[in-house]
């Protein structure tokens, strides 16, 4: 018996008593905050979906911190903003729909403004 019918052979009893392995959707790739468009967004589980937009409502485009802080009520108060404008508009860039709904609320840091950690890491 040849190697590959061996293998074929493997593969197949596998498929057949585990069906969900031909069903099991692949990973998404990990994207920097900064790089999420408002699909990517929407993907996210609810729960997680604040913390994302905080990040992105506190950082720049290069990542560094701007906001030294901002209210946790005002963050849950804009996401599910966030959320419809991204239904409606789902190509968009996450940070820039972040930063067009906090506008000028949220209060600049120092100038010396550092880098901070990716969510993604």
């Amino acid at each position: 018996m040849s190697v590959s019918r061996v293998s074929a052979g493997l593969v197949a009893a596998i498929l057949i008593s585990n069906p969900a392995l031909l069903l099991a959707a692949p990973t998404p790739a990990r994207k920097p905050v900064l790089r999420l468009t408002c699909t990517d967004f929407l993907g996210y589980e609810d729960a997680a979906k604040p913390v994302v937009v905080y990040w992105a409502a506190i950082h720049d485009r290069a990542g560094r911190l701007v906001i030294d802080s901002i209210d946790v009520d005002e963050t849950d108060r804009i996401v599910p903003t966030v959320v419809e404008k991204c239904r409606t508009a789902p190509d968009n860039s996450l940070w820039q729909t972040v930063k067009a709904e906090t506008g000028n609320s949220i209060r600049p840091a120092s100038s010396r403004a550092r880098p901070a950690r990716d969510l993604t890491d």
